[in-house]
């Protein structure tokens, strides 16, 4: 699923993120710049250029690709209750359901999580997230192994797309509507403008 579906909505989701944020594609494209002067980025580029890395992981934090992950309990296990009720009992073989977008979006776990924010993700700033609160490929043991690669696989687009155009929505911004599923999809297609930069 990793190979087509996320990444198939993690790519459109963050140039629209980038549409409706112009001071982070000014930023963006500086550092495309900078980096690359004009040639094609390689895998150590990729790695290398933190401000990418900040906006495509927040980019996966606001519209995370998945909307759970789902695990298998090997034992049973009591849930601590966090009110006045009564602890939970949970059997062995009993299915989790982990929702990505609860956490994502839970102001205990980010600041203002409404805002699209990739400076989140700086170095100073990423020791600070709760583990497992950010996940948009899973957590523990069983993350998505394929994670690295759709990594660099939504990078290199981004990075090529915004290396030779600057990018702006050409559709109503009411239109923009995710339909929760395993993978959230786009209600409607994301549609783009792309305008030839002028350097």
């Amino acid at each position: 699923m990793a190979g087509y579906h996320t990444t198939g909505t993690a790519i459109p989701y963050t140039i629209f993120a980038i549409t409706q944020n112009h001071d982070v594609q000014v930023k963006l494209q500086e550092e495309i710049d900078k980096t690359l002067g004009g040639r094609l980025p390689t895998f150590d580029d990729l790695s290398n250029m933190e401000y990418l890395t900040q906006v495509v992981k927040e980019s996966l934090r606001v519209y995370a690709p998945a909307s759970f992950v789902a695990r298998l309990l090997k034992s049973e296990t009591i849930l601590p209750a966090m009110d006045e009720s009564k602890d939970l009992r949970l059997k062995a073989n009993t299915t989790i359901l982990y929702p990505i977008p609860l956490y994502h979006e839970d102001p205990k776990f980010f600041t203002q999580p409404e805002k699209f924010d990739p400076t989140r993700f700086s170095p100073d700033k990423i020791k600070n997230i709760e583990p497992n609160t950010y996940c948009p490929f899973g957590f523990g043991s069983r993350i998505c192994p394929a994670e690295r690669y759709a990594l660099m696989d939504i990078k290199m687009v981004i990075c090529l797309i915004l290396q030779k155009f600057n990018v702006k929505l050409a559709m109503k911004l009411e239109d923009f509507v995710i339909e929760e599923r395993f993978v959230n999809m786009a209600k409607n297609d994301v549609l783009i403008k792309l305008e030839l930069r002028s350097n």
